[in-house]
């Protein structure tokens, strides 16, 4: 028998795997529309599709996901700009794969074949296939091919220039990025936007081993590699502001450049060039970073749809205003270039434009064209604006729930303030706890090195006797060495002169003074015999007495 407590927890697996199934089923409702969407370039389809959850990394039929399906149909297109937002859009997902490769099939072209197996030409608009070489029949009634010209010869056909060929899929699949597709279709502004991306690999090579470079399309080779290079060069730009490093920021910003590229930061935030050096500007405007804030905002390609409203920018005067003026110049120069598609790129979802530099624009332009003048005015009118400033300052009514809001807000924040503090004690101790760790580390290492220091004083007398010792050693041994040659060479001698003595003594003057040089020898070999043998030994009882003392 189930108990209730089984019954309940088989009733809770089912919801759950049915929640499951209903979840996958409207995420692949939501991605089916998403495809659909690009396809017939709705950009508010689209952006409907991603809020109930599409999946951005699915693949459709043709083995492609969204993001190569809007980079194969880019060129093509008749509403470039609305695919360039869902690019963007795609690739700010967290989720997204950037590098994904696709799944569409390879296609080898052969020549058609006929139920029999029999190759296929096309002579005079139809079909004929080859019986036997040179021989050939109309597919449609199996009559035979007439193919003997004006001069009798029969003609051949052949593979290159008659036959009919058709595409077979093959097991292979092609293995194109995103990236790799947009090179190939030559869409340079998607190009642009993929290359923004923190994590894109540019050297990720197909089913024909060749990377997106390789695959540029004719006529786009300059342009595109360019685009390379100015992404490049704009990863640095962001690496150099995440640094803090200013002057190196300086010296990018006299280059070819991406100026949209962004990263996202701890807190997974989008951090842009833009958003990094406001953020420095806040923290307090020098010249340097005002000049960088300056010439970026000055930048054609800068895309101001990624900056949402700071509001901190409100509360610090002078960063609002180097933004205002620089707009304000930038704008009126393009409004007296009479560029209404400059004017249009610029004002799109720019968050600093308002009615107020509009108006400043158009007053310092003589004579501006009635095109752009019409737009401005249409896209930024002085009631919207003036509602937009009343609704931004207009202070709240201070009532009693006003109040008990505002009190509430002050004790939370109290709260958030003592635990901040008792975290920062926390903090402290264990600080310090490490640092006295690191202190009694640092004493045993010193003392160590301090006793180290002395074995290696120690081991350096010893070495020094040792060679004092080897050096005595050695002069005594060459001392032995030569008094034992005087000696030998002294008896040498004293045999030969005694030898004569003996030989003269019929001869006594002879013989006496033979006899005197025998003894003379004689004396000095004993001596020198005498000190041989005693110098080593003397050399060896000075070193036992030494080691004798310092025992």
């Amino acid at each position: 028998m189930l108990s209730r407590s089984n019954v309940g927890f088989r009733r809770s697996i089912v919801n759950d795997t049915g929640l499951r199934a209903q979840n996958q089923t409207t995420s692949g409702q939501s991605t089916t529309k998403l495809f659909k969407a690009i396809d017939e370039e709705n950009l508010g389809d689209f952006e409907r599709a991603l809020t109930e959850g599409a999946n951005v990394n699915a693949f459709n039929e043709e083995g492609m996901t969204p993001l190569m399906s809007i980079a194969s149909i880019y060129i093509a297109s008749n509403n470039q700009p609305a695919l360039e937002e869902m690019a963007k859009l795609l690739i700010q997902k967290r989720s997204i794969n950037i590098n994904a490769q696709s799944k569409q099939p390879v296609y080898k072209e052969i020549q058609k074949k006929d139920r029999f197996g029999r190759l296929l030409y096309l002579f005079r608009g139809e079909e004929v296939a080859e019986t036997r070489p040179s021989y050939y029949i109309y597919c449609n009634s199996g009559q035979p091919v007439d193919n003997i010209d004006d001069q009798g010869i029969r003609r051949y056909f052949s593979y290159e220039y008659d036959g009919v060929k058709e595409n077979v899929r093959t097991s292979e699949i092609q293995k194109n990025t995103a990236l790799h597709i947009s090179c190939q279709v030559g869409a340079r502004d998607i190009v642009k936007i993929l290359l923004t991306h923190p994590d894109i690999k540019i050297d990720i090579k197909n089913c024909q081993n060749k990377a997106p470079t390789d695959l540029i399309a004719r006529g786009f080779e300059n342009i595109i590699k360019l685009e390379f290079e100015k992404a490049r060069k704009g990863k640095e730009l962001l690496n150099a502001l995440s640094g803090r490093n200013i002057d190196q920021a300086k010296r990018l910003l006299n280059q070819y450049f991406n100026p949209n590229c962004w990263q996202r930061n701890f807190n997974e935030e989008i951090e842009t060039l833009l958003s990094l050096i406001i953020k420095s500007c806040l923290q307090g405007i020098t010249q340097d970073n005002e000049e960088v804030l300056t010439k970026l905002l000055k930048h054609k390609e800068l895309d101001f749809s990624q900056i949402k409203p700071i509001p901190a920018i409100e509360r610090n005067q002078w960063v609002k205003q180097i933004i205002e003026r620089t707009i304000k110049e930038q704008l009126t120069d393009t409004i007296d270039k009479k560029d209404l598609d400059g004017v249009k790129e610029l004002v799109k979802d720019n968050c600093f434009i308002n009615h107020a530099i509009v108006t400043a624009a158009l007053r310092n332009v003589h004579n501006p064209i009635e095109s752009i003048k019409n737009y401005l005015i249409e896209k930024f009118p002085a009631t919207v604006e003036q509602s937009s400033a009343n609704a931004h300052n207009v202070a709240p009514e201070i009532n009693d729930e006003f109040i008990a809001q505002e009190l509430q807000r002050l004790e939370n924040l109290e709260g958030e303030l003592e635990r901040t503090k008792s975290q920062l004690a926390e903090k402290e101790q264990e600080l310090n706890r490490v640092v006295d760790e690191r202190t009694r580390d640092t004493d045993k290492i010193s003392q160590l090195e301090r006793d180290l220091r002395q074995e290696r004083l120690k081991l350096q007398a010893q070495n020094q006797d040792l060679k004092n010792k080897n050096r005595k050693l050695s002069e005594a041994s060459i001392y032995n060495r030569r008094q034992s040659n005087y000696s030998s060479a002294s008896f040498v001698l004293f045999g030969a002169f005694a030898v004569g003595a003996c030989l003269t003594i019929s001869n006594l003057e002879i013989c006496i003074s033979l006899a005197v040089a025998a003894f003379v020898f004689l004396t000095i070999g004993c001596y020198c015999s005498y000190k041989a043998s005693t110098v080593l030994s003397d050399v060896i009882s000075t070193e036992l007495g030494n080691v004798i003392c310092l025992g």
